[in-house]
Parts: structure tokens; sequence; C-alpha cells
């Protein structure tokens, strides 16, 4: 009972309940997009799952959190609908692990086949130069602006990304 005590409060709240739809509109897209994965088992499921998973991220999702996040502060929805979509539009190496790793499958298709300790050696290093990128923020960046390296850091990202379309 405690549990839906406070569901009803958070409804009860004029900001909370806001939060609350965004997380009922996440959900729903979260269940909908897991049983179509499930279900689906056509030739082109990876096509369809994909194309479905973009339309529900940018048509339903970031509006959604936009608007209902909005209610709360127009701060909070534009910088939460912002990192929803680069993280929905960006993969992460932990989300690639299923086509990186050496399978059979993966190598016919031509996927990248990396061997498990190769992908762990990946994320090692990546927490590395995360270390050594908070060593140059508090050596360089520490009295520059926060929109100024976001800016900063959104420019080498694209172009970073812009570097996978060279073969």
């Amino acid at each position: 009972n405690r549990a839906c005590d406070s569901i009803k409060e958070g409804f009860r709240n004029p900001v909370g309940k806001w939060v609350f739809y965004t997380a009922i509109a996440v959900s729903i897209c979260s269940v909908f997009l897991g049983l179509l994965a499930v279900l689906e088992t056509s030739h082109n499921s990876d096509v369809i799952n994909g194309s479905l998973t973009l339309a529900c991220a940018v048509c339903v999702v970031a509006p959604a959190v936009w608007l209902f996040l909005r209610r709360v502060s127009p701060v909070l929805a534009k910088a939460s609908t912002f990192i929803f979509l680069r993280e929905a539009l960006q993969p992460s190496t932990s989300v690639l692990f299923y086509w990186y790793r050496r399978t059979e499958e993966n190598c016919k298709k031509g996927y990248p086949c990396l061997d498990p300790e190769f992908i762990g050696l990946m994320d090692a290093v990546a927490y590395v130069f995360l270390l050594c990128g908070t060593i140059v923020y508090q050596k360089f960046f520490s009295k520059w602006t926060y929109r100024g390296i976001f800016i900063l850091a959104q420019v080498l990202l694209v172009g970073f990304n812009l570097l996978d379309l060279i073969r």
C-alpha cells in the first residue's frame, strides 16, 4: 500500500504528475517495442524493429518528454529531450556488443567479429580516457562556461562521427 500511496501522492503533486506522465509514456513505448522485438520474426525484422524504434523515439517519446516536462521547467524539458535523443540516436559500445562479438553468424554477415577480451579492453581504455578527461577539465577547462564546453564537445562529437563516412 505504501507504493500505491506514493504514486497517488505523486499524481496529486502539480509538478510530480508530469514526471509520472513522462514515465508512463516512455514505459508504454518500451513495452511496445519489447513485444515487437519478441514477436517479429520475419526476414527483415532488424530493419522493421530499427525503423519502428527510431520512429517511436523521435515521434512519440521525445515529444512526450518535451510536452510533459516543460510544465515542470522549460530548461529541464530541453535538457531531457536533448539527452534522450542523443542517447537514443547514437548507440554505445554496450548496445553494439551483439554485433561486435565474434560468432559464426556475425562473421558471415561481415560484422567486426571482435573477441570478448578486446571488447573488455575497449571498455577499460574508455574508463582511462574518462579519467584523463576529468584531469584535462580540471587543468584547462574549469574556467570555461558549461555552454562553451558543451558546444565544443558537440562539434567535436559530430566531427569524429563524420569520420565513419570515410572508407
